[in-house]
Parts: structure tokens; sequence; C-alpha cells
């Protein structure tokens, strides 16, 4: 046999390089697995829970500087606890192993009117606004989730028309 026939062409020399290459690279450090795609609707269910329980936070915010307020309105917080607890599903909530974990910082408490009728008020203005986002979440969501919006929108707009009118000096 010739010299030329036993030396490997140049291409295979090319190709194999290359084939070499692209193993190395599988296995060099710092370089991260690809990660298993993430469904959409699980951050739009959690973004939505957020601003559910934002509404729950300013009836707490409300009923902790107005001690007097109708007990209604910690009815209608509790409310909003279990919807966005609905929206999160039974894969967000909290287990034995992660509810040991100390948990993260909520936001700041929103403030409150400084009297009792402005304070309800704005809680029937953040009611209208809710139902309104809620709708037009709906639209936009899979049938499943739409239906779940529809009556969380249904809440809010009952809320807003059953919020007590307080009596006496605002």
């Amino acid at each position: 046999m010739s010299e030329a026939a036993q030396r490997p062409s140049r291409r295979s020399v090319i190709a194999g390089a290359g084939a070499g290459l692209l193993a190395l690279a599988g296995c060099v450090p710092g370089t991260e697995p690809a990660r298993p795609e993430v469904d959409p609707e699980v951050s739009i269910r959690a973004r939505i829970a957020g601003e559910v329980q934002s509404l729950s936070r300013r009836y707490a915010a409300v009923v902790a500087n107005f001690p007097d307020a109708d007990e209604q309105l910690v009815s209608f917080a509790a409310e909003h606890d279990a919807h966005a607890r609905a929206l999160t599903g039974p894969s967000q909530r909290a287990t034995p192993s992660t509810s040991s974990t100390a948990p993260s910082p909520g936001p700041a408490e929103p403030a409150v009117p400084a009297g009792l009728r402005a304070a309800i008020q704005s809680l029937v203005v953040a009611e209208e606004a809710a139902a309104a986002r809620r709708s037009q979440q709906a639209r936009r969501a899979s049938p499943s989730l739409a239906r779940l919006l529809a009556s969380i929108a249904g809440c809010d707009a009952a809320h807003a028309r059953l919020l007590p009118g307080p009596v006496g000096p605002s």
C-alpha cells in the first residue's frame, strides 16, 4: 500500500476534530443542562394570585387601622385568600418540607386613608378595578383558568356592591 493510502485525509481529520470538540462541549464546567420548559400558565396564575393577595392585604390593613370595622371586611379578606389558593393550586401550597423555610417578605403594607368611610371607599374602588382586571385576564386565559377568573371577577364585583357604608363621621 502506498503512504498516501495509509494517512487520513484532511477532510476526515477536520471532521474528527469537530466531533471531538462537540463531545467536549458537553463536559465543560459551567454549562448547565437544558431546563425543562415551564408551563406559562403557572407564572400567570402566580402573578394573578399575587394581585389577589394584595387586595387581601388592603382589607387587613383597613381592619388593623379600624378595629371596629364591620366583620364583613374580615370575611371578604378570607375570600380573597381562598381565591389566591385556588389560583396557585396544590403544587404551590406549602408542604412539610417547604413550610419550615422563612417566608419571603411581602410588599409593604398598603396605605389606608385616615377615615373609615374613605378607607371603605378605597376598597370599593380596588374591588371594581380588580373585577375589571380579572374579566380582561379571563378573555386571554385557557378555558379552565378563564372560568376561575370569571368567578373571582364576579366575587370582586359583589364585594364592591356589598361593602358596608359606615355610619358617622369619616
